[in-house]
């Protein structure tokens, strides 16, 4: 078990993926077996985040229908006045009636609403780079050779072993495939 930022789980979950798909193959290593492995393990973690974005998100809908409701014109004996219409999507929807004051008030209180809940938007976006997540991991005993740099670092400690290959090829070096570790190396000449 490893604890990580939520942003590298993220970006670990990105990378795997166009990892797993560049290739039908991919799925079939034991590198991919690995991944498959931890993204098991990863769902809670991405659930609860997720989770936690949307009742930021509900709440302020929540606050804004409380604002409608504060707002919206009633009948003599204080009965909220609003039209029923379908959207597009065939869902009900519930129109308030306003009054030109009511409206310009609403408006007001609304977009408050919006810059704060943006603020508290970007303030939760922002924890992806400190908060940490427990996962477990599970290592693949076999890397393969046509790994590129970005995915071995997003893999790394996760999928793949914190010890570090003996030498990382670049492009424009000639390589071959060290077989304790299954990576392109370079060839010393």
């Amino acid at each position: 078990m490893v604890s990580i930022t939520h942003k590298r789980l993220f970006d670990f979950i990105e990378v795997s993926q166009r990892w797993l798909q560049k290739n039908a193959k991919n799925k079939d290593t034991k590198l991919g077996y690995a991944i498959k492995r931890v993204f098991d393990f990863t769902a809670v973690a991405v659930k609860d985040y997720n989770m936690a974005r949307e009742k930021i998100v509900s709440e302020m809908k929540s606050k804004a229908e409380d604002i409608d409701i504060d707002l919206c014109t009633t009948d003599k004996d204080g009965i909220v006045q609003y039209d029923i219409t379908t959207d597009s999507k065939g869902q009900t929807v519930k129109s308030f009636k306003f009054t030109k004051l009511n409206l310009k008030d609403r408006a007001r209180k609304l977009r408050n609403l919006r810059e704060e809940y943006i603020g508290i938007l970007e303030a939760f976006i922002n924890t992806r780079e400190t908060m940490e997540v427990f996962i477990n991991t599970y290592i693949a005993t076999e890397i393969p050779s046509d790994l590129v740099d970005e995915e071995y670092e997003a893999l790394k400690g996760i999928c793949i072993s914190n010890d570090p290959p003996s030498s990382i090829a670049s492009a424009d070096e000639e390589t071959d495939v060290d077989p304790t570790v299954n990576r392109p190396v370079s060839i010393e000449d």
